[in-house]
């Protein structure tokens, strides 16, 4: 076993640590695979999984095996997160939650494996392969790191295993060359070996329910999932003559104080009777599996004044019952440091696990919470933030998954997603570019912001909600978890606030699942334009004009004044530009003089950028929502990755 460092203790083949060294209940841990950029090789995305075996070795079914295609095993107890991208060093790292103590008897063991896509940058071209061991309250307990790699493609890094009633973990190190499949089927896993034909979209929306398959599929599907037909239409929710009986009304709501309680109501009724849906937001929270009951206006004693939280939640699994006290805003109300470190004091007073605060405000970069709070107050009281926006999105990925089964549960869902997209209710999530969005977009207009205004400083962390709000809104039509990022060139807050006060421009990052690349969507001040914009890999062979048909074939559907750049080899100087509508009429515009091998395409699309602070026509939240929109409806959706033809035998 090697030294207690920053990431807890440094593990070695073979050696083993206890998880319950210090916590007399074992909460969820977190499993984080780091795999580090090469800097002569293209990012290494590497994912864990995890395999639960029993006494046998052996997976008892294909569900017990986590990864990529299968996200999540015993309602939640397993569960695969999304990736997150750091710059210094560059490096992926992908996340899964574990509960052990959750997991049925039958697992014994649970291994942890770290793979790379056949095809893409393999681990040996990592300068830093490592699987870290978080608590939930983020307390590194250890981590294990592997050097000397060849051509492996897939790693046991440990497994937890079950000793004398406890859980430990082993440090064990063994690779595969060949990949995530061999791992699985070592283990008992039944792997498909067709690979999924292509399916066109008019077959896709008349595929039946999906029957369970007897094998999964260890392909990642690189299909980049379809914006529903009918996502352009504005549907009127009824006239006034006649308007629709609803479960959750919003006429007749009175002020702020009246929504508020309303809001918390009606948010943990519905987790309650809909317990998928509360779990989604409350295992994050560290909340077990299990019932949920909730309570509104619950009231306590502090400093020998009243006080009244919007709610308390309990979760209670076997003889153990978690605790939450929620805080609750609604509208442009925003939360308070004084009012949420109170609550945090009395959780602590109560014994209580947690502090949950909701309103419409994102949490930060990293996840970081709204307000302030003393940390020494949450050594034993966790603090958590979830908005509307990401609980709206909670609610559709359901939807859209079909994880609801009962029919009258999925109505009760639905009425409350009607109930969150109501104006009355207030909980339409982001709107709001911030109280000093006029005065520093004026200011970077005339040259005179500077990095450290307060006001440049507050614009762009609302940009990078706004950003969030768009792939909020992505993921509700999609039915996908897409992510926002800052771009890789432009991931310190520094950086992007000297590049707004030098070039007025403020620039965001979404990627969707089994999309051909990341969309980079950005704001100019100046010239009070919004685009989004995605870099294609052109064909590897072939003359240049057969690689420009070969974009232009894909972008049939999109519109004449989107724009394509080529990327050259080498210098960006020679490089062609046009508008769609010339590049159709004559695509030799695009190919470039002399002997430039084109590598790739920079496709954007603009549009006018909205000076308003709030939501509406003529708003940047509106905006920047509208162009990730129109764009990928347009162009993310329709592009593929070019494929080399086999080669013919001869005649």
């Amino acid at each position: 076993m090697g030294e207690e460092q920053g990431q807890g203790v440094a593990l070695v083949r073979g050696a083993n640590i206890s998880l319950r060294d210090e916590d007399a209940e074992l909460e969820a841990l977190t499993l984080v695979l780091d795999a580090q950029d090469s800097a002569s090789s293209d990012p290494i995305e590497a994912d864990v999984s995890v395999l639960l075996v029993g006494e046998d070795g052996r997976v008892r079914g294909n569900e017990d095996f986590v990864f990529y295609n299968q996200r999540a095993a015993y309602d939640g107890a397993v569960q695969l997160r999304e990736k997150l991208r750091s710059v210094d060093p560059p490096t992926t790292s992908d996340f899964i939650t574990v509960a052990l103590d959750e997991l049925p008897d039958h697992v014994t063991r649970v291994v942890v494996v770290g793979s790379t896509d056949p095809g893409a940058a393999s681990f040996a071209e990592s300068p830093m392969i490592q699987v870290r061991i978080q608590r939930s309250n983020g307390d590194a307990l250890g981590h294990f790191r592997i050097s000397e790699l060849t051509t492996e493609r897939a790693l046991i890094f440990g497994e937890f295993y079950r000793r004398r009633g406890d859980w430990r973990f082993r440090a064990v190190g063994q690779g595969y060359s060949d990949g995530l499949e061999a791992v699985a089927r070592a283990f008992g896993v039944e792997v498909a070996t067709d690979t999924p034909a292509e399916t066109s979209d008019a077959q896709r929306s008349e595929v039946p329910e999906p029957v369970k398959a007897k094998s999964v599929s260890v392909q990642r599907d690189r299909r980049p999932p379809k914006m529903p037909a009918a996502w352009r239409k504005t549907l009127p929710e009824g006239t006034a003559d006649l308007r629709p009986a609803r479960l959750f009304p919003t006429a007749g709501i009175g002020g702020s104080a009246e929504r508020e309680q309303r809001a918390t109501s009606i948010l943990l009724s519905v987790s309650s009777v809909v317990r998928d849906f509360g779990l989604s937001w409350l295992r994050p929270c560290g909340a077990p599996t299990g019932p949920i009951t909730a309570y509104v206006e619950v009231p306590f004693g502090h400093d020998e004044l009243p006080y009244r939280p919007d709610g308390l939640v309990e979760v209670t699994r076997g003889k153990r019952t978690w605790r939450a006290l929620v805080e609750v805003k609604t509208g442009t109300n925003d939360l308070e440091d004084e009012q949420v470190s109170t609550y945090v004091e009395i959780a602590r007073a109560q014994s209580f696990d947690a502090v949950i605060t909701i309103s419409n405000q994102l949490p930060g970069p990293e996840g970081v919470h709204p307000v302030m709070v003393d940390k020494r107050k949450l050594r034993k009281v966790d603090l958590f933030h979830v908005s509307w926006d990401e609980l709206r999105m909670s609610a559709a990925l359901l939807q859209h998954r079909g994880a609801v089964s009962d029919p009258t549960q999925r109505l009760v869902l639905e009425e409350f997603e009607r109930y969150l997209d109501s104006e009355r209710a207030g909980l339409r999530g982001f709107e709001d570019m911030g109280k000093f969005w006029p005065a520093t977009r004026d200011a970077v207009r005339s040259g005179t912001a500077r990095p450290n205004d307060r006001g440049v400083i507050e614009v762009c962390d609302r940009f990078d909600q706004a950003v969030r709000k768009a792939a909020i809104e992505l993921s509700c039509l999609l039915g996908v978890e897409v992510q926002s990022a800052r771009p890789r060139d432009m991931q310190d807050q520094t950086s992007r606030r000297q590049q707004l006060t030098d070039s007025a421009k403020l620039f965001g990052a979404l990627r969707v699942p089994g999309a051909l690349e990341s969309m980079y969507v950005g704001a100019d001040l100046r010239v009070e334009r919004v685009a989004c914009s995605m870099t294609i890999p052109a064909p590897r062979e072939g003359r240049q004009l057969t690689r420009v048909n070969w974009l232009l074939r894909q972008l049939v559907d999109a519109r004449d004044g989107i724009r394509v750049e080529t990327v050259l080899a080498g210098s960006r100087r020679d490089s062609t530009a046009a508008l769609l509508k010339s590049a159709r009429a004559e695509p030799t515009t695009l190919v470039p003089a002399g002997d430039g091998d084109i590598r790739g395409f920079i496709v954007t699309l603009e549009m006018p950028m909205g000076a308003k602070r709030s939501v509406g026509t003529g708003g940047l939240v509106t905006s920047i929502g509208d162009v990730t929109k129109w764009f990928y409806d347009e162009v993310g959706q329709n592009v593929r990755a070019w494929s080399a033809r086999p080669p013919k035998m001869p005649d």
